[in-house]
């Protein structure tokens, strides 16, 4: 009985040590072809033009609210101070891009290791590498701007809307205190 015990144990441990290196050799092949995913949706992904498309639409809302708070300036400094404004927040969001684009690209392959098979994860890298779509995300993200531009002073507007909205909540579930007639 102990030895049958004692060999059942061995079969045992000897399949569930070959079930989990080949897990894990799947994963390993998961995690590589997640990389690869990742790697082939960010080809030709130019991230000083992805930048410039997200900061340069903020530029007539900038001018806006300066025009709102500083009443008194001529047209120039309305311009200057709002291409100021939007070249620091460009150089800010480029070294933020910069430190944490490593880890979303490391997450992000992990993301698709664990929810893909290797099977879905090698077609996804088809239709990525795909130039018609690399085409379609190219113009997508050129053309963002402009898309943007007509609809920022609603968007502007709306931002505006909700600061007194998230206040009065904050108030009511007790979280800031009420202000000061």
């Amino acid at each position: 009985m102990t030895r049958t015990l004692f060999k059942f144990l061995i079969v045992f441990s000897a399949c569930a040590w070959g079930n989990s290196f080949a897990q894990d050799a799947d994963l390993k092949e998961r995690r590589e072809l997640g990389a690869a995913v990742v790697k082939a949706n960010q080809q030709g992904l130019d991230p000083a033009k992805l930048l410039t498309a997200i900061t340069d639409p903020i530029k007539p809302m900038l001018e806006t609210n300066l025009k709102r708070t500083n009443p008194n300036q001529t047209e120039a400094y309305y311009t200057k101070a709002s291409e100021v404004i939007t070249r620091e927040l460009h150089a800010h969001m480029e070294a933020v891009i910069s430190e944490v684009f490593p880890f979303m690209t490391e997450g992000l392959s992990n993301l698709y290791a664990d929810r893909f098979t290797a099977s879905e994860l090698k077609e996804l890298i088809k239709i990525y590498e795909n130039p018609l779509v690399r085409r379609g995300l190219a113009i997508a993200i050129e053309d963002m701007p402009k898309l943007i531009a007509p609809h920022m002073q609603a968007i502007q507007h709306r931002a505006q809307m909700l600061v007194p909205r998230i206040n009065q909540a904050l108030v009511r579930e007790g979280l800031m205190p009420s202000p000061k007639p």
